[in-house]
């Protein structure tokens, strides 16, 4: 209802949604999703309590956070390719991994590389078997170069990248899925002081990134990720004004629309989309 035509799901089960959309069920947009996204033991999306043990070590089969659908873990080379052809059984559209630490994470500092190489190029040579492509969380520049170099094509917020990595991002070709309004507002009432914490230092480094995007001409896509409350999901569309204090009217728009619909591209799908803004 906010004029979005097509979205692209970056983490999470909205399969049936989508298909009730698709089969003229209700009105909604054009669904691109990741389906659950991975992630290893104490990364980011592992919201276990510390009694909790994995799988491997007497754990429960499968958590709640596993059972919904939002994310799955996965340790080492086997558990990561069986995680990634469980999303393509379910019909993901492209892989989304954990790689760095997180703003809302339990256990992970957001400093922290998460995965190893060897890990992360499992994942990207499945995505490539099935001619789609990997996108990561990332924020810092240990987490990011080691996914660049292990064939990602698509970062999900890189605030804390050096201007180098943004050019190296730039020269490969590798989208940055960017945020403004995720930092910019303020931080959602059910975070912690140290999640707040984080949010502010992710904000710190918010303009280094967007004016080193600039520079390069780097691909950056727009995107949101207002995951809590349905009311700040109402911050989605501020993302457009709040962008403006780094790009012209003219680049927003095309970051929203021809930008993003490269990167659905990315899955070898025709891509249709278009913005409808009152």
């Amino acid at each position: 209802m906010r004029g979005f035509t097509t979205i692209r799901d970056v983490g999470g089960q909205v399969m049936g949604t989508k298909q009730a959309i698709d089969e003229g069920y209700f009105p909604g947009p054009r669904i691109y999703s990741a389906c659950a996204a991975i992630g290893m033991t104490t990364g980011h999306g592992d919201f276990r309590t510390f009694c909790t043990h994995p799988r491997m070590m007497g754990g429960p089969g499968e958590t709640d956070a596993e059972h919904i659908g939002l994310v799955i873990f996965a340790d080492g080379v086997p558990e990561v390719l069986t995680a990634s052809r469980m999303q393509f059984r379910k019909g993901a559209h492209f892989l989304k991994l954990f790689v760095g630490g997180a703003v809302s994470g339990m256990y992970d500092p957001l400093d922290i590389t998460e995965y190893s190489l060897e890990e992360v190029k499992a994942a990207v040579g499945e995505a490539e078997r099935w001619n789609t492509y990997v996108a990561v969380h990332t924020y810092t520049d240990d987490a990011t170069r080691m996914a660049i170099e292990a064939g990602a094509k698509s970062l999900e917020h890189a605030n804390l990248i050096s201007e180098e990595t943004v050019e190296l991002a730039a020269e490969k070709g590798v989208f940055i899925s960017a945020q403004a309004a995720l930092f910019m507002n303020p931080a959602p009432p059910s975070f912690t002081p140290a999640q707040v914490e984080r949010q502010q230092m992710a904000k710190t480094g918010l303009d280094n990134l967007m004016k080193a995007c600039k520079k390069y001409n780097a691909k950056v896509l727009f995107g949101t990720d207002m995951v809590a409350s349905i009311e700040s999901k109402k911050a989605q569309v501020t993302e457009f004004t709040l962008r403006s204090e780094w790009f012209t009217n003219a680049e927003i728009l095309r970051q929203a629309t021809s930008g993003n619909a490269e990167a659905l591209e990315q899955t070898g799908q025709e891509i249709h989309i278009q913005v409808n803004l009152a």
